[in-house]
């Protein structure tokens, strides 16, 4: 047998533990310990083709904005675009992809669009919703993927899927519980925080985790997201017979893993769509068990991007501005205004843990004094 951690950090000494539980309690333990290899970018590209006919483009600015869509195979593309996410108006299209050539996935393409212009990334992460006008029964999981441009660095993403149930009654006592990304389904999430192309298909485990051990994209956060939908891939084909009670007890693995692999503030706008996306399908139970430490997790990694970006900004060249500054202010301005119910309730979570707000107002007033930084963080203090 054979145990592969997709989501392991490159280039790092990592030492596994495995414990033998019997009735009588444990048995033995046994340690190993592994150096894993530097990251080696080899990007997959792709060829893609597109509706020219059926773009659509609206012009975006600051208060945000919705594009939609159906495609010629009557799949439904919604783009929501909060406000804040783009700064200045600018126009935005939405463009149905019809096939893609040198596909690289073991099931089928299922939709997707590209989103222009290319490259553009946002303050806020947007969302875009594919509605497919019938379930596929191949068995296979449901991924998101990306691509920048008509094809170049394709890379895998995590799906966010809205089943029309969670669980499949076998007897009085018995369910079986199927992890969303295998339970096929007709409306699909996927968080934006760049402009490209986006889109769903259908993988099996063994060709997910090919793909994340063989072709990592160029850039590490794609290729953290990558990693992440094989490693939710994997766990789909393990997942054992649950009730209703022990599936309130599960831990959000994926979400914790994306947590712990936020490196910058985009990375950490990622994160927190995934736990939006996770908090509006979790059950109650869920919630109680699971919302508090992940948003506190949360709210540790917001002032270390923030420290991040304040020393970004003093190693900078004069004149430059990196682009993690505007958006640790704009985070660290949210977090204390409470913009929105998100913001509250990581701002109540770092109330709970001491200290955690004010190591956030010290990276504010690193950040301002930064000859660099835009200043544009006028909310109050907390």
């Amino acid at each position: 047998n054979q145990y592969i951690d997709y989501l392991a950090p490159e280039n790092t000494t990592l030492i596994y533990q495995l414990v033998t539980l019997t009735a009588a309690g444990e048995s033995g333990a046994s340690s190993l310990q592994i150096q894993t290899q530097p990251r080696n970018p080899n990007p997959l590209t792709v060829q893609a083709s597109f509706e020219y006919d059926l773009v659509v483009t609206a012009l975006i600015g600051p208060e945000g904005g919705v594009l939609s869509l159906t495609d010629s195979k009557g799949i439904n593309y919604l783009l929501e675009i909060p406000a804040n996410a783009i700064l200045l108006e600018m126009e935005v299209s939405m463009t149905p992809v019809s096939d893609i050539s040198n596909w690289p996935l073991d099931g089928k393409l299922l939709a997707g669009v590209h989103l222009e212009p290319d490259g553009w990334l946002m303050y806020e992460p947007a969302m875009l919703t594919i509605t497919l006008p019938e379930t596929s029964d191949d068995g296979l999981a449901q991924m998101g993927f990306g691509f920048n441009g008509g094809g170049e660095e394709f890379h895998l993403t995590t799906a966010h899927l809205q089943p029309m149930q969670l669980s499949t009654q076998l007897d009085s006592a018995t369910y079986f519980v199927r992890n969303s990304n295998q339970q096929s389904v007709r409306v699909i999430r996927l968080p934006v925080m760049e402009l490209k192309g986006n889109g769903v298909g259908e993988s099996s485990a063994q060709n997910a985790g090919d793909l994340a051990k063989n072709n990592s994209p160029t850039d590490s956060s794609n290729a953290n997201d990558q990693k992440a939908a094989a490693a939710s891939a994997v766990d789909d084909e393990l997942a054992p017979l649950l009730s209703p009670e022990e599936l309130a007890s599960l831990v959000p693995y994926n979400i914790y893993n994306q947590i712990f692999s936020i490196k910058d503030c985009y990375d950490f706008k990622k994160a927190s769509a995934a736990f939006q996306a996770w908090d509006n399908r979790a059950s109650s139970q869920q919630k109680a068990n699971w919302s508090q430490d992940l948003l506190e997790n949360l709210g540790k990694k917001a002032v270390e991007v923030s420290k991040a970006a304040a020393e970004d900004c003093n190693n900078a060249e004069e004149g430059v501005v990196p682009s993690s500054v505007p958006c640790a202010e704009k985070l660290i301005r949210d977090i204390q205004s409470a913009s929105n119910p998100f913001f509250q309730e990581l701002q109540n979570a770092m109330k709970s843990n001491p200290g955690l707000l004010g190591e956030l107002l010290k990276a504010q007033r690193e950040l301002e004094k930064c000859p660099h930084s835009f200043k544009v963080n006028d909310a109050a203090q907390l």
